[in-house]
């Protein structure tokens, strides 16, 4: 049980706005550095205030998209239904990925999806290294 400032006491639940599942990726070393690369790549492309137009992907809306940005698009609102939320920063040579989500599953498709965008994962330790995230 935890006490606040005004002694109430509060589920951790409730402290963790639905968010049922915290994870923490650390990228570091010449394997990881491509996979580190995509994190941060599209960790600057997700929608900010001000930005993009969130619902097409696109500064004004009518341009034609390649496929990686219509499959970004669709991932990100993938991301959104899921309530998965994200951040990466680069830290001291090493990429520290950041991750929540309300469930267990809904973390570990987010994470599949990431690992299988970007293959690296799959092609250094083969396609048994992502069967826990199935």
């Amino acid at each position: 049980m935890l006490m606040d400032d005004g002694g109430v006491t509060n589920s951790i639940k409730s402290r963790m706005d639905s968010q049922g599942v915290i994870g923490t990726l650390i990228l570091h070393g010449a394997l990881l550095t491509k996979l580190g690369h995509f994190f941060m790549d599209e960790f600057k492309l997700l929608p900010r205030i001000g930005g993009r137009k969130w619902d097409s992907g696109s500064e004004s809306g009518d341009e034609d998209v390649d496929e990686a940005t219509q499959r970004r698009a669709v991932r990100q609102r993938e991301e959104t239904a899921a309530g998965v939320l994200w951040s990466a920063a680069a830290v001291r040579n090493c990429v520290v990925v950041k991750f929540a989500a309300p469930s267990v599953e809904a973390g570990r498709s987010w994470l599949r999806t990431m690992l299988m965008e970007e293959g690296s994962v799959g092609r250094l330790f083969g396609e048994r290294a992502l069967l826990c995230l199935r």
